[in-house]
């Protein structure tokens, strides 16, 4: 349950300052996160004092974490995404330390400040665990899921690499499906966009009803990233605000596809193919059928609103 309110908190608590606030609110809470936090940027402190949140330097500067040791003051700047890095105005004030944590790869900094990534911090912490007692250990794991979650990082699993070719002869099935649209309709590839992404292949296409100027520019394609692999239309805001408009707020099934509103990750309308069990099943003629069968039925349903 702890896990579960963490992963929920990320939905709403996911800016920069709020994994900061996260972090500091445990470090106070648990004196052994806290060391292996510091630990590593290579901060070997037996005793570290109290962890301060958004410390005010002379100059203006204000890091994220300050905590004071006998030799001065350690500072900690914390990034996700944003590249301004602060590195020489917080230098200027000479701290006795100077660690930098990110959420991309820092190839930059001066030899002074110790860059890591949030990713080492879950590494260690995974590595680490059993050495928190079980209280702290739930709320160790609780935090690693929330980091995840903020710094959209994405488990790397087991690769079978010996079909690939399967997504060649899905886009190229696709190709010859845009080809044709249901009666009413007309439809044709359109090239002006980029229609693939880390976890995503599909094909942008125009789509315009019989007898009006204008049309509209969906995607159609498969998803195969972290989660279930689907086969989908987006209608976007941008590209089918028409559609967009009509569906936001929504969601439904038939037998054919279902849909919904994905505006909590994306502004856009997606509607799914319901059949891919079968159609993971079947020989490339009843394939063939059912992507038919799903690129005819979307069109059907949307074009009544073009």
């Amino acid at each position: 349950m702890i896990t579960e309110f963490f992963i929920n908190l990320s939905e709403r608590l996911n800016s920069e300052n709020d994994l900061s606030d996260v972090t500091w609110a445990l470090a106070r809470t648990s004196p052994r996160f806290l060391k292996l936090f510091l630990a590593i940027f290579g901060f070997d402190i037996k005793a570290p004092g109290v962890i301060s949140r958004e410390v005010f330097l002379k100059n203006g500067g204000r890091p994220d974490f300050g905590i004071e040791i006998d030799e001065g003051c350690l500072i900690i700047e914390a990034k996700i995404n944003d590249r301004n890095n602060h590195f020489d105005q917080y230098l200027q004030e000479k701290p006795a330390g100077f660690g930098f944590i990110a959420n991309y790869p820092i190839y930059n900094a001066p030899q002074e400040v110790k860059a890591r990534m949030w990713s080492d911090l879950i590494e260690h912490l995974n590595t680490d665990l059993n050495s928190f007692d079980e209280e702290e250990k739930k709320l160790i794991t609780a935090y690693i899921s929330y980091v995840k979650e903020v710094c959209s990082m994405v488990e790397i699993r087991e690769m079978r690499l010996d079909n690939l070719e399967s997504l060649y002869y899905f886009n190229l099935a696709l190709d010859n499906l845009i080809k044709t649209a249901p009666p009413g309709y007309q439809v044709k590839p359109y090239n002006g966009a980029r229609s693939y992404w880390d976890s995503c292949s599909g094909k942008y296409l125009e789509l315009i009803r019989e007898g009006r100027k204008t049309g509209i520019y969906p995607w159609i394609g498969i998803w195969y990233g972290s989660k279930e692999i689907a086969i989908y239309f987006s209608f976007s805001k941008d590209w089918c605000k028409s559609i967009y408009d009509k569906y936001k707020g929504r969601q439904g099934e038939t037998e054919i596809f279902s849909f919904y509103d994905n505006s909590a990750e994306e502004d856009e309308i997606c509607f799914e193919m319901r059949k891919f069990g079968e159609f993971k099943k079947s020989d490339v003629k009843k394939q063939k059928e059912l992507l038919r069968e799903f690129f005819d039925a979307v069109i059907n349903e949307v074009g009544q609103y073009l």
